[in-house]
């Protein structure tokens, strides 16, 4: 080749060579996890025992070469034997079968099984460094070449392959990620086959025979994901808002906007959301930090406003060039929080403590109301008419109206609520919207995929 990569052997399996219009296969690769096991098998129905020589395989550990005295090649049962003492539980152990079409050394030769004919070209695809795209190439003839016991995982997974159902060996992240060849030929995605909804199976569409060969190429490295933000406020009823946001939706002042005035005035207010007076659905943009909700669009112009909404200050003025977002409810993200609602009464405190149905570490985990009051968590200053004239000097501290300690299920009132008052006490109950310890970037529900689809810019 013109040049050697420079990345993750073996090459055979991350170069791919087409001879005219036909891909040529490089061979049988299969993954295991190391275990408590010592051998790890092929299956037989795909490998013939006794028919692959040793000097045909590798054996990668965690991605680095096994030399011949970590690992035995078995060819009477088409296994790998580790050496004691060599991986560990969890190690991944990768071996491939170089018995296909071509090889290529780790210089960068190219070497065919058969010679090509002559005048036909020879096309090699190849990364420079292909660690990035972690490839994971698969090959499967659809036939069983040793017979399969009925109702067994080999012939379960054969009838599979009959069918055109493959499974991966980790998922994928849509049909355009995975390339498959029948027979030499490469497929279109998405039309002769398409990805399951769990993501771990191939379903080829075409109509499979006898000794078809298939060629799974799967770019298994994480798609990349360009910046994504949103946002979260609570209003003044202490509800929690979760807006994505986008460059898609994201418009400028034309005019600065002080806070009388009756329009918004945008550069180009093409693709802003149509407001339905009808429906009782205004458009909504954030400017800064103020929530304006609108419900006429003439031109660029945003019209009949209502500023300041939700609890949101109006800025005495925005200037012209600042940012404006469309954050109507196409853009409110799939999730809402759970409340959880305890019910006393005030013949349930006894000496001032409230028994409740949890620990709270702290105040701030849940909400308490006495007779449909909202009862103050911490200290704070009031303006005293007793101690002065001006505030601040006239202002006396007033402390805040019940309390925790952290470790027991109690709450301390300040003051005795009256024995029939209605005591609510409100708690939220979130969701990690991140899966195990993966990234919102790579986490896979629908709330990550939904802030996903749009890319933002950096805030400035």
């Amino acid at each position: 080749m013109n040049q050697t990569p420079f990345s993750q052997k073996p090459f055979t399996n991350n170069v791919i060579v087409k001879v005219g219009n036909d891909v040529l296969r490089s061979g049988f690769h299969k993954k295991f996890t190391v275990s408590t096991l010592r051998e790890y098998e092929f299956k037989n129905w795909q490998v013939l025992p006794g028919v692959i020589n040793a000097s045909d395989v590798r054996a990668f550990l965690n991605k680095t070469e096994l030399t011949s005295t970590e690992y035995r090649w078995n060819p009477g049962t088409s296994s790998v034997t580790l050496t004691s003492g060599v991986g560990v539980a969890g190690d991944i152990l990768d071996v491939y079968i170089e018995n296909g079409e071509y090889s290529v050394s780790d210089t960068g030769l190219i070497t065919f099984a058969s010679a090509p004919a002559q005048s036909s070209t020879i096309t090699a695809y190849q990364f420079s460094k292909h660690d990035v795209q972690d490839i994971d190439r698969t090959q499967y003839d659809v036939v069983a070449k040793l017979t399969v016991t009925v109702n067994t995982d080999d012939y379960f997974q054969y009838n599979q392959l009959t069918s055109g159902v493959v499974k991966l060996n980790r998922p994928a992240v849509d049909a355009q990620y995975v390339w498959v060849c029948l027979n030499g030929e490469w497929l279109a995605p998405s039309i002769d086959y398409t990805v399951s909804n769990n993501q771990m199976f191939l379903k080829i569409s075409r109509t499979l025979s006898q000794n078809d060969e298939i060629d799974v190429i799967h770019f298994t490295a994480p798609s990349f994901i360009g910046k994504f933000a949103y946002r979260q406020f609570k209003d003044l009823l202490n509800r929690t808002h979760f807006k994505r946001l986008g460059n898609d939706r994201q418009y400028t002042l034309a005019e600065s906007l002080s806070w009388n005035d009756k329009e918004i005035t945008l550069v180009d207010a093409t693709g802003i959301t149509e407001p339905s007076v009808a429906s009782q659905l205004p458009g909504i943009v954030f400017i800064d930090s103020e929530r304006i909700e609108y419900y006429k669009k003439d031109g660029n112009k945003l019209q009949q406003l209502r500023r300041g909404t939700f609890g949101t200050g109006i800025a005495e003025i925005h200037l012209a060039n600042t940012d404006v977002y469309d954050q109507s409810a196409f853009q409110n993200v799939p999730y809402k929080d759970t409340f959880i609602s305890e019910t006393y009464t005030g013949a349930d405190v006894v000496n001032n403590t409230l028994n409740i149905g949890f620990t709270p570490k702290s105040v701030n985990e849940f909400e308490l109301f006495v007779g449909g009051k909202r009862l103050r968590k911490n200290s704070i200053s009031v303006y005293d008419p007793a101690l002065g004239q001006d505030s601040p000097e006239a202002d006396g501290t007033v402390p805040a109206e019940f309390s925790v300690t952290g470790t027991t299920a109690v709450i301390t009132f300040t003051n005795t609520p009256a024995e029939n008052a209605q005591i609510l006490l409100v708690r939220k109950q979130g969701k990690i919207w991140q899966t195990g310890t993966d990234p919102l970037s790579q986490t896979e529900n629908d709330i990550a995929r939904f802030i996903r689809q749009k890319e933002v810019a950096v805030p400035q």
